[in-house]
């Protein structure tokens, strides 16, 4: 592997970090000359991102033990020696105590920069690195940058192509569109990869790149934020609720009189997990509602404090009073919509969403409606061929006919889905009457290729221009896989395709 991390490192921070340290530099006097010329010229604000040791200093009774970092020299030098940092940079990181042995700084609105976005999946049970790269291109935005592996599952890294910067002006109104993105990025792997932890921090502290834990590196992946705006706004109206997060502290309306909030309120059955959003983030949108409506810290605390008593597992009297205050901050501006909505679906009724002016029913069940939509029907095609097709053909050869008989799909609604759908393919096989037609889908070509350790050119074309998959894209799937490489380095596509098109 090489320093391929160093690479990870470089393209992560871009230009946040000097390149050298500023003292006892490795670098030549004129290396170090040369380097700081350069940034001058390009004059990009420098910053600071944290490091730890070891996970357990990520939560010490005094805070968060570990040390700040200004220059990439430093970060490739220590790499292997820490367990978890900020990829994404501040404008300064200070210490708390005189020993310099604690952090602060590490919050949201002393962001300098975003530079990616990441996903924890905290499970390795049936999850492998080729799943998360098919998921990636079938249901999320595309491909991530980067994978690392952890002791208990994976992080992905979304990597931007130029830093998001971020500003206090308009209410810190970048960043809301950054975490909304984010949560989306979240939201579209939990659709088909269990373990996605839904509950975590959008900028905090993710698993370091190292010698040992890249699985996964193709530098060709990295996104622009016009791209990523544009995917997450469709994610966002897919699900009724704006790019943007609600403002409750403007709101003309009290949060404490909705029905979501008398229904939150209400559960006691609201416990910590891994992977959810459970108890303290309740606790702290609790605390934020009340923020958001005048309510009195000490007001805030007494209802929280019998909401906390009556949960099954009850968190620490310490740990409400630091939700509290963290709440009533100042730097949140009222009770997320998407936190609500995960809350009740998970721990409630489930049965309606936070709105724009409090609470909306969802639309009828499908059962409830004479007519499904296109993409209800596209789900359960894909679910018929998933469920018949073998493993080691990359098509499943039927007639429309048997697929509208055995779904109960009419013909003309059949056509419209295979018109409309970017998830499902067929392809006609022989002439005449003994044509028959061959229907997959793009998530199981996929692992059918990744399968195929050898596949001639002329297969690997058809299948290729058949079903219109950018060539790239299953490329740089088989360039790791096919010749047992954990990382795929970003290849000249002419030489990726020569690798496997060979017979």
């Amino acid at each position: 592997m090489g320093q391929v991390y160093q690479e990870v490192i470089d393209l992560i921070t871009h230009d946040g970090l000097t390149r050298f340290k500023p003292k006892q530099s490795k670098a030549s006097v004129a290396e170090q000359i040369k380097s700081m010329r350069e940034e001058n010229r390009r004059r990009n604000k420098k910053g600071s991102l944290a490091v730890v040791k070891e996970k357990k200093h990520l939560a010490t009774a005094a805070g968060v033990k570990g040390f700040p970092v200004t220059s990439k020299e430093s970060l490739f030098n220590i790499a292997n020696d820490v367990s978890h940092w900020t990829p994404n940079i501040y404008n300064t990181l200070t210490y708390i105590d005189a020993r310099r042995t604690y952090i602060k700084g590490h919050a949201e609105d002393n962001l300098q920069q975003v530079n990616c976005f990441v996903i924890d999946c905290d499970t390795k049970e049936g999850v492998t690195v080729n799943d998360l790269l098919i998921h990636g291109l079938d249901e999320s935005i595309g491909m991530p940058t980067l994978i690392l592996e952890t002791p208990k599952g994976f992080q992905l890294y979304y990597i931007l192509e130029d830093p998001l910067f971020i500003s206090n002006k308009n209410d810190f109104r970048g960043l809301f569109v950054a975490k909304t993105i984010s949560s989306n990025l979240r939201k579209s792997y939990a659709r088909g990869i269990k373990g996605i932890d839904l509950a975590c921090n959008d900028f905090g502290f993710f698993r370091m790149p190292n010698e040992e834990n890249i699985r996964w590196f193709n530098p060709e992946y990295v996104y622009s934020m016009k791209q990523l705006i544009s995917w997450s706004s469709k994610e966002s109206d897919n699900e009724g609720v704006h790019l943007y997060p609600v403002r409750s502290v403007e709101s003309n309306f009290n949060a404490l009189d909705q029905e979501w909030f008398q229904e939150l309120i209400r559960l006691t059955n609201i416990k910590g997990e891994k992977g959810l959003m459970g108890r303290d983030n309740a606790i702290f949108t609790i605390a934020l509602a009340c923020f958001a409506a005048g309510k009195s810290k000490d007001a805030a605390f007494d209802l929280l404090d019998e909401f906390n008593s009556n949960l099954e597992y009850p968190v620490t009297l310490p740990q409400l009073k630091k939700s509290i205050k963290s709440a009533y901050s100042g730097k949140y501006q009222g009770a997320s919509k998407d936190y609500v909505s995960h809350l009740l679906e998970t721990w409630g009724s489930g049965l309606s969403s936070f709105g724009v002016q409090g609470w909306y029913k969802h639309a009828k069940p499908r059962e409830e409606r004479e007519r499904s939509h296109w993409y209800e029907w596209e789900q359960d095609v894909i679910n018929f061929i998933q469920e018949n097709i073998a493993a080691n053909k990359p098509f499943y050869e039927s007639t429309q006919k048997e697929i509208s008989e055995v779904i109960g799909i009419s013909r003309s609604m059949l056509n419209v889905v295979f018109k409309k759908s970017t998830k499902l393919f067929k392809k006609c096989f022989g002439k005449g009457r003994n044509s028959n037609s061959g229907f997959t889908t793009k998530v199981h070509l996929l692992h059918y290729l990744i399968q195929v350790k050898q596949t001639k050119t002329a297969f690997y074309k058809s299948i290729v221009k058949a079903l219109d998959v950018r060539k790239f894209e299953v490329d740089s799937i088989l360039l790791a896989v096919e010749n047992g490489l954990n990382i795929a380095r970003g290849a000249p596509l002419d030489k990726q395709l020569t690798i496997h098109s060979s017979a």
